[in-house]
């Protein structure tokens, strides 16, 4: 446990070391100025041995409560105190529902949870498939209403997509790597139909922090998701499609998103795939249709206590 958390320590210092830069005033970043990324592809290593670190740990609880708990008087109660989740997507392309932010090149995804009861942090950090950061999302979420069939949920977020610019040094340009920074909000209502079926809505406003950031943002979506659909003995079918409203700063567009997932209960890996079509836009960014398929693998563990 103590090697752990020193371990812990150990890559947040270097995290904050090399790319702390994102939190540096907005003139700074939008100027371009240097941005140190010799290290980007060790980071992105870090990343992906933390990722299974956490899995580990995660484990390793699980059994010691488990011990615990067999040893624990049947009459006590047991409680989920926190739970940790998490999934690593890798995919042939890197798609996004805000097309000007799409990678367009095979990606490698990290996305986690940590949570008690209805208050949930959740840090996203999205590469290429060679570990350049694509970008990082780092979620604040809280499920306003968690009973009954109508339930409500709202979220802040910290978006951070890398780009792309040339910078004059020394009477040569050069490639160098920037941030523009996002400060989101969201609001997520959706009714329950039955355990399979559940239709909602999505909202989140969007406010550009440095100067060559787009200045507000908006989307708006109705969606649903069907699980557990039966394709044979062993394989379920989940989908999840939407159809959302875009405004990038006056620009405007209308698109339809499809999300599917084959899975099974006796495997942590599924095969997932998405489909992103524009209907009627005049966002120049980003392809008539896009599409990506890929492999994702997903953990779930629960802290727990005994009272």
């Amino acid at each position: 446990m103590l090697s752990l958390f020193l371990l812990h320590i150990k890559i947040n210092f270097f995290v904050l070391k090399n790319v702390g830069y994102f939190l540096h005033s907005p003139k700074k970043i939008s100027l371009m100025q240097k941005v140190v990324f010799t290290p980007s592809k060790l980071l992105f290593t870090v990343f992906l041995s933390c990722f299974f670190i956490l899995h580990t740990f995660a484990q390793t609880e699980k059994e010691k409560v488990t011990k615990e708990t067999t040893t624990a008087a049947t009459s006590a109660t047991i409680k989920e105190d926190l739970y940790l989740s998490g999934s690593a997507t890798v995919a042939n392309n890197g798609i996004s529902l805000i097309p000007l932010f799409a990678l367009g090149k095979p990606s490698l995804q990290f996305e986690f949870i940590v949570g008690k009861d209805r208050l949930s942090f959740e840090p996203q950090w999205w590469y290429a498939i060679n570990g350049k950061p694509w970008a990082y999302l780092l979620w604040l979420r809280y499920q306003l209403k968690n009973e009954g069939r109508f339930r409500t949920r709202v979220g802040i977020h910290l978006g951070m997509p890398f780009g792309e610019g040339m910078l004059l040094k020394k009477h040569e340009a050069i490639t160098t790597t920037y941030i523009n920074r996002y400060f989101v909000t969201e609001i997520a209502p959706y009714f329950i139909v039955n355990k399979n079926l559940r239709i909602g809505a999505y909202y989140f406003y969007s406010v550009g922090l440095d100067e060559g950031a787009i200045k507000s943002s908006q989307y708006g979506a109705i969606n649903a998701s069907i699980s557990n659909i039966k394709l044979s003995e062993t394989f379920l079918l989940g989908i999840n499609p939407q159809f959302y409203y875009l405004n990038l700063g006056g620009d405007q567009g209308v698109y339809t998103f499809l999300n599917a997932n084959i899975y099974t209960s006796k495997s942590p890996f599924s095969l997932t795939f998405n489909l992103n079509k524009k209907v009627k836009t005049n966002i120049e960014a980003g392809k008539d249709l896009d599409w990506n398929i890929g492999l994702v693998y997903r953990f779930r563990k629960s802290f727990q206590r005994i009272q």
